[in-house]
């Protein structure tokens, strides 16, 4: 079936091609028997239909968490994203930590939730519905929490939520909650494990982004023309009367 579907005049070559079908009428989401159309149409193209499929038949969890690309976030990375109940998101309105902790337990994730925001942060948000508010937990138990399914949000209180995860990253990366681990940049090294950021290079050293895993493969820059390498202290000026390029 489908996964999400839009409208829109969203890309440069929509206005050379004919639309050739509108009024299309479906009784059910089964056969395409069910439905009626007509080749005629009194439409303009931001008015085309664009739609995603989902890849394979979708048994939708009672909650489940996307990244900006509307997949699903593996139960192993660690990632903030969306957060979807049935499908459909879910506003802030009483949403707390205990909120995001009973769900991320619900989920199977023992340690609660790392971390959660709002916000229309995704492109593909407004194309959800939102099918929960007022999230009210006692505790950190989804037994424990009320709840309706009737809304007056807009998709900047969609609620973007981050679960617990022992993440272990490699040496030379550090674990982002957006991206999962990721490489330490330019001139910084890491030691990789559950670290959440890098250590920066001493004055006057580098080393390639992700390559670095402890501070001894920082290695001095090249020095400019006029300088000279001291392995103690790094580029010095060369002395009156003498020239190095």
């Amino acid at each position: 079936g489908a996964r999400s579907w839009t409208i829109g005049n969203l890309y440069n070559f929509q206005s050379n091609l004919e639309i050739g079908m509108d009024d299309v009428i479906c009784n059910s989401d089964i056969s395409w028997e069910s439905c009626t159309f007509t080749t005629n149409h009194n439409c303009i193209h931001n008015e085309d239909v664009h739609l995603r499929c989902a890849l394979q038949p979708v048994v939708e969890e009672m909650f489940s968490i996307v990244n900006a690309e509307g997949e699903t976030i593996g139960s192993d990375s660690g990632e903030r994203g969306l957060l979807l109940y049935y499908g459909s998101t879910v506003c802030d309105n009483f949403f707390s930590h205990n909120s995001a902790d009973a769900i991320c337990k619900e989920m199977g994730y023992g340690d609660g939730a790392r971390s959660w925001t709002i916000g229309n942060l995704y492109d593909f948000q407004s194309s959800y519905n939102i099918g929960l508010n007022d999230v009210i937990c006692n505790s950190d138990s989804w037994d424990s929490c009320t709840f309706v399914t009737t809304s007056y949000c807009g998709h900047n209180e969609d609620i973007h939520l981050a679960c617990k995860v022992q993440v272990l990253c490699q040496a030379g990366q550090y674990f982002d909650e957006h991206g999962g681990c990721l490489d330490c940049p330019a001139d910084q090294w890491g030691k990789g494990g559950i670290a959440t950021s890098c250590t920066d290079c001493p004055h006057g050293k580098g080393v390639e982004s992700g390559q670095g895993t402890s501070e001894e493969d920082c290695t001095w820059k090249p020095c400019q023309a006029g300088q000279y390498l001291d392995e103690k202290t790094g580029c010095q000026d060369c002395p009156a009367d003498q020239w190095r390029t």
